[in-house]
């Protein structure tokens, strides 16, 4: 009975500001509540075809009506021209139901107490719920069916009409479908000044508030975070920018393992290096907490060249084990390789397990090598899209909570070169935004971008240069000279106080040694 009374409320009771603020919601539920005309033995004294009537007149009329009888004028006057309000050739159709259950609206209650007491905003939120759970067990139904070769996945190219089965019919099928899903976008925060200091309050409120629920996390990175806010809700769309063998994963890696500290959860997608790969950087990145008294965990080649001790091999299992007990790092990473790079795939991932896995982030190594649909011949064009879609999935994620999203941008030799020519003051760093020249996209949608820079000298000392070419909010962070440790940990140059020189450089070298097999700057 709750689309019932929800139909029956739009039209006997004044709540044109709640469908104002629910309008999106509203005509997604109206527009799939046909669904619910199929659930055998259904409590519901009218149909979609009421349902939708009624909608319809609110839309053409900007305004709800004065009772049933209003909106049964309207589907019998039908002065659009609707199809669906006009006489069908069988007897009761569409309109013929919706007059019949619109005078029966004018003298119904549901007989049920707590529905008639129920709150409008969860009268909605149940009768949604109720219209997608449904929509999307027929959706799950059909796809099976085309799985299993009883249905056909149909399409046309042209006038030739095709149709394929199978498991890989099957998704795309669902693919398509949930296009049409529901996707909530983050409510407009405006409105008139004085109206809206109680937001103001909060707001001052939170910044004060250590475990804010606003998601804000610190990158690790001490001139960047006193500087600037990284969140949910706060800068959120990040790259890290530099040439090839750098430090640009190496950086998204430290700041993934920080969030981890701080009791984040994420997805970690990489083009560049295998889960188990991006597991080992991970450890190795743990082995330096403070925990461990500046033990170090042995460089990969060291292990491939057996040259560890028995007090190495106990340091790793140790390391390891507290992982595996979440010991010191409460966020939850999942690394995936997906047989396919494109980004429907990650996307559809993160909305069905996110309400197990609760995402606060998403590595992506990295975007431009991800694959885009379509003819080759317009790549670039489909690039650019994507990268509109994947600013709007960081703030449009888990129903407008957002998402931070960290990728490593490449430049080209050219930016690099003219970065080694330029003259630079102290604090700032060697990169602009003008280092970006493949898809301006990057530069317009990102919310913050950082650079990584080293020369041979600096890579021969295990030093990087990590610097802020912009950021839509915050104080410009100066640029800094951070050490990059054996374990894959950045620290600050005047914070280095462990072993010799010439160790800490080979371990560099080797770290880098691995990133550039890869075209890249490691993760171990």
């Amino acid at each position: 009975m709750y689309i019932s009374e929800l139909t029956r409320r739009l039209c006997t009771q004044d709540l044109y500001p709640f469908v104002l603020q629910n309008k999106k919601k509203l005509a997604w539920t109206v527009q799939f509540s046909k669904i619910y005309d199929w659930v055998p033995e259904s409590d519901e004294v009218v149909t979609s075809a009421t349902l939708r009537a009624v909608w319809k007149y609110i839309e053409k009329f900007n305004s709800l009506p004065a009772g049933p009888g209003a909106v049964e004028d309207y589907v019998v006057n039908n002065p659009d021209y609707l199809k669906e309000f006009s006489q069908g050739e069988e007897g009761k159709d569409d309109s013929t139901k919706a007059i019949e259950q619109l005078e029966l609206l004018k003298g119904w209650k549901p007989p049920v107490e707590s529905l008639r007491g129920m709150d409008v905003l969860v009268l909605l939120e149940t009768v949604f719920a109720k219209v997608r759970g449904k929509w999307h067990s027929a959706l799950y139904e059909k796809a099976g069916r085309i799985a299993n070769g009883l249905a056909a996945f149909e399409w046309r190219e042209g006038r030739e009409k095709k149709e394929e089965r199978g498991p890989a019919a099957a998704m795309k099928w669902l693919r398509m479908q949930w296009t049409k899903d529901f996707a909530d976008e983050s409510p407009p925060v405006d409105g008139f000044l004085h109206e809206n200091m109680q937001a103001v309050r909060e707001g001052f409120s939170d910044r004060m508030d250590e475990k804010a629920v606003t998601g804000r996390f610190a990158l690790g990175v001490p001139h960047l975070d006193s500087n600037l806010i990284v969140g949910r809700q706060a800068l959120r769309f990040i790259g890290i920018v530099g040439q090839a063998g750098d430090g640009k994963t190496s950086l998204a890696n430290f700041i993934a393992y920080n969030w981890l500290k701080q009791g984040a959860n994420g997805l970690y997608v990489s083009t560049e290096h295998t889960p188990k790969q991006v597991w080992d950087a991970m450890t190795y990145l743990h082995s330096s907490h403070s925990d461990y008294e500046s033990r170090v965990l042995p460089s990969p080649k060291a292990w491939d060249d057996r040259r560890v001790t028995p007090d190495d091999v106990e340091f790793m299992r140790q390391v390891t084990y507290d992982l595996e007990g979440r010991r010191n790092l409460p966020g939850k990473l999942e690394v995936k390789e997906f047989p396919s790079r494109d980004w429907d795939t990650i996307a559809d991932w993160m909305a069905v397990y996110n309400s197990k896995n609760e995402y606060d982030f998403l590595v992506l190594d990295y975007i431009t090598r991800m694959e885009v649909p379509g003819d080759p011949r317009w790549k670039d064009q489909g690039m650019r899209d994507l990268i509109h879609r994947i600013q709007k999935m960081s703030r449009n994620f888990d129903e407008a909570r957002g998402l931070m999203i960290v990728s490593p941008v490449q430049i080209t030799k050219e930016s690099y070169k003219e970065a080694m020519k330029g003259e630079f003051k102290e604090g700032q760093g060697h990169y602009t935004l003008e280092a970006i020249r493949t898809y301006s996209e990057l530069k317009d949608d990102m919310d913050l971008i950082l650079t990584v820079w080293s020369d041979n000298d600096m890579k021969a000392s295990g030093q990087i240069e990590v610097a802020c070419i912009k950021k839509r909010e915050g104080r410009q962070p100066p640029a800094a000279t951070m050490r990059l440790s054996p374990t894959g940990a950045f620290t600050l140059k005047d914070e280095d106080a462990s072993g010799e020189r010439t160790a800490i450089a080979q371990a560099a070298a080797e770290v880098r040694a691995f990133g550039d097999m890869a075209d890249e700057m490691p993760s171990y």
